[in-house]
């Protein structure tokens, strides 16, 4: 706007606040606290000028931008304090509504008393998100022996490790269409599990995290995350999830133990959708659904993933697809005893990509690359376009015996392990593979069923963590 620009061009204070955060969070779309925390940095308008510092603030809170344009906050105006604070500032004014999007900023006055009011560039919002009583869905999962009887006609060897490792159970596929009716104005997913999930919406995945809801004592306490969807949807919709053991049923820790949490994966879900003519609709997780298997065999945190791809289900996330053929979920209502609450850490994000140092033959056809590193996360692997029917092996490890075979007894029982079964193959394209909802520790790969030599560029290293915002760096004189 113009009032925007003359801000900018007027300056007349110091300082002024950037980088707002709510619960230490940028522009959440869930924050359940009805009183959240807000906090802000302090940036010099000009970066010559030394010995600055805050001498009082003002929030404002509205429920439009154009609002702040103006200097007005119709939620909440803090007026101006005087102090030095810029964290842990409680939110003092009208309770949100489920749902509703609060747009603020924070004027400050420099040590000089002088204020100058915040440009729409630091104009930031959260979303108040679902408390337990807002839930209309329900968990959904699969009818008893889905996932069992999805393991029948596996190869020998398949068959034994899973059978010597009876917590390894097939992902499951779950699915439903919709429609919607007029223009929307936003469109917004709630989602947890008991379990981990991907999802999809008319074949696009759905955000870039990874692993989940995350671990949380699931006795006490769900993690749900919020995604905006607005870009995604179209007249005839199809909503997809990918659904894994995760920490509430796979291997965790040195005693073999699963199930931990219990035996069922179940994915509680919400679109909330609002229109242009002010209509709203809700699509849940609900009897409705429907569910199946395909090809991921298994995929546990410490065991690795099995893929079959003659198991792929081709366009199971198109709208066009017919699930006739799939089962209907089962349902089960929401424990009010168990809180659901807003996710309040940066999400687990695959943050960077490291490709391996060097590779050696340790005997024929076996391959070992050295990330020269440590690092947690998995390897994507690229394949020729054309190749025979091949099973692709990659077992992982942080050191390596005398004869150059990788170290896997400090691993204990965890195999750490992805096998890719692949069909013969004359693509006009290199096929690129990852697992799903495993993680390994290890600095060497070891590849074996690669069609020909593999190249360093074949392999990548997926580094996986929790995307914390980088904030300072240092550099010294030792190259340690």
């Amino acid at each position: 706007s113009l009032l925007c620009i003359a801000v900018l061009t007027a300056p007349t204070a110091d300082i002024i606040a950037v980088d707002l955060k709510v619960e230490y969070l940028r522009n959440p779309l869930a924050v359940d606290i009805p009183q959240p925390r807000l906090q802000w940095t302090l940036q010099a308008t000009d970066p010559t000028k030394h010995d600055l510092s805050q001498k009082a603030y003002q929030i404002l809170v509205a429920t439009d931008r154009q609002s702040l344009d103006t200097n007005i906050g119709n939620l909440w105006d803090s007026k101006k304090v005087v102090s030095d604070r810029t964290t842990h500032i409680k939110y003092g004014g009208t309770p949100l509504k489920s749902g509703q999007r609060a747009y603020w900023k924070v004027n400050v006055w420099d040590q000089n008393d002088q204020v100058q009011n915040n440009s729409c560039e630091s104009i930031n919002y959260w979303d108040k998100g679902l408390d337990i009583n807002d839930w209309t869905g329900q968990w959904i999962g699969a009818p008893v022996g889905t996932q069992q009887k999805a393991l029948q006609n596996l190869s020998e060897i398949d068959s034994k490790v899973i059978q010597s490792n009876p917590g390894l159970i097939p992902v499951l596929y779950l699915r439903n269409n919709f429609t919607t009716d007029s223009k929307i104005k936003s469109a917004k997913i709630y989602a947890t599990a008991q379990g981990v999930y991907k999802m999809f919406i008319n074949n696009k995945t759905v955000g870039d995290s990874q692993l989940s809801p995350g671990w949380s004592d699931y006795n006490k306490t769900f993690q749900y995350q919020a995604y905006d969807v607005t870009e995604l949807l179209l007249t005839n919709n199809a909503i997809g999830v990918l659904l894994g053991t995760g920490w509430f049923s796979s291997y965790v820790g040195f005693f073999r133990r699963y199930k931990q949490y219990g035996p069922d994966q179940s994915l509680l879900f919400e679109l909330h959708i609002e229109y242009e003519n002010n209509k709203t609709a809700i699509v849940k997780s609900d009897n409705t659904w429907k569910v199946s298997t395909g090809s991921l065999m298994y995929s546990d945190l410490l065991m690795g993933e099995l893929y079959y791809e003659d198991r792929e289900v081709i366009g199971w996330t198109s709208p066009e697809f017919d699930d006739s053929h799939w089962s209907s979920v089962v349902t089960k209502e929401i424990d009010k005893n168990v809180a659901l609450i807003a996710d309040r850490s940066q999400p687990i994000r695959v943050t960077r990509d490291l490709t391996p140092k060097t590779k050696y033959e340790s005997k024929p056809g076996v391959w070992v690359f050295d990330f020269n590193q440590n690092m947690v996360g998995w390897v994507r692997i690229s394949l020729p376009k054309t190749y025979d029917a091949t099973r692709v092996q990659l077992r992982h490890a942080e050191a390596l015996n005398p004869d150059g075979s990788i170290y896997t007894l400090n691993l204990r029982t965890a195999l750490a392990t992805d096998t890719y079964v692949l069909k013969k193959a004359n693509n006009s394209y290199e096929l690129s593979l990852e697992p799903h909802f495993t993680y390994h520790g290890f600095r060497y790969v070891e590849l074996t069923g690669y069609p020909g030599e593999p190249q360093l560029t074949n392999i990548k290293g997926m580094v996986v963590n929790s995307d914390t915002p980088f904030e300072s760096f240092f550099e010294t004189s030792n190259e340690m």
